[in-house]
């Protein structure tokens, strides 16, 4: 199942058009459309109406926790040009500055950047980051209902510095995903055939999801961090994965390498004797 979250109208007739759902009997506080593997809802702006939107959306589905989550829509940015797809590999709460970093799994697919999540519109645009107004809340609950891999954001470029905000009109925002709708559908199938295996990898420990989101793994890393997890689940199945160690870690290679310690505590052969 895939599950999107849009700020606009505007930016979700595309999808509802291309993948023709249709509209959610259920009432809801957000408007919900569907088919048989796709759901939509409509958030407006805002990061509290994102986070308000996934929960609701959860709910509506039964608690599907091997959903895809993909939050798609429109964001500024400095100098990328008008148009432009970009997955974000992290995302920053601009107020509370709490950052979350979304493993990178669609690099083949399409080029990443930061993603700032503001409470007014930005015009100044100070980084070199994308700035939307719904990521952070999305993000912070969804990766309560899904595996971090499958929770991913999408955002098209909408404004920069030569092309102000000013000059956005609703069928503006329609034509720019409209542009990207296929290869958004192409994005979010892979992603779908994704969570056939990494439901075994949840399997081995729910904290996997939690340390993703939480710090940054190269693909690499993200490898050894399976690794090791696959092989502390061997020698101790009833040791949970994230303990109050790897809670405080503060990188990735911190905990990487708080694992290996462990790893180097336990005994290769737990059930010999």
């Amino acid at each position: 199942m895939i599950a999107y979250v849009l700020a606009m109208r505007e930016e979700a007739q595309p999808l509802i058009s291309h993948f023709a759902l249709q509209r959610c009997k259920t009432t809801t506080l957000f408007p919900v459309f569907y088919n048989a593997q796709t759901w939509l809802t409509i958030c407006g702006v805002g990061k509290a109406n994102a986070a308000a939107a996934v929960t609701e959306l959860f709910h509506v589905v039964r608690h599907k926790r091997d959903a895809v989550w993909l939050n798609v829509g429109i964001a500024g940015h400095a100098d990328l040009p008008i148009g432009t797809l970009r997955s974000a590999h992290s995302v920053l709460d601009g107020a509370s500055r709490q950052r979350w970093y979304p493993p990178q799994v669609l690099m083949r697919r399409v080029a990443s950047g930061a993603l700032t999540s503001v409470d007014a519109p930005e015009t100044a645009y100070p980084d070199d980051s994308l700035y939307d107004m719904e990521s952070a809340g999305f993000y912070s609950a969804a990766l309560r209902c899904s595996t971090a891999e499958v929770v991913q954001c999408l955002k098209i470029v909408s404004d920069n510095r030569e092309h102000g905000t000013d000059r956005l009109s609703p069928q503006g925002i329609t034509e720019l995903v409209a542009a990207q709708v296929k290869i958004i559908a192409e994005i979010c199938a892979e992603l779908r055939e994704a969570t056939y295996s990494l439901r075994a990898d949840q399997e081995i420990d729910p904290g996997l999801s939690e340390l993703l989101g939480k710090h940054r793994f190269s693909v690499t890393q993200q490898r050894q961090l399976m690794r090791l997890a696959q092989r502390l689940a061997a020698r101790a199945p009833q040791q949970p994965l994230l303990d109050d160690e790897l809670a405080s870690a503060r990188s990735s290679r911190e905990v990487l390498r708080a694992l290996e310690q462990r790893l180097d505590t336990l005994p290769v052969f737990p059930h010999a004797g």
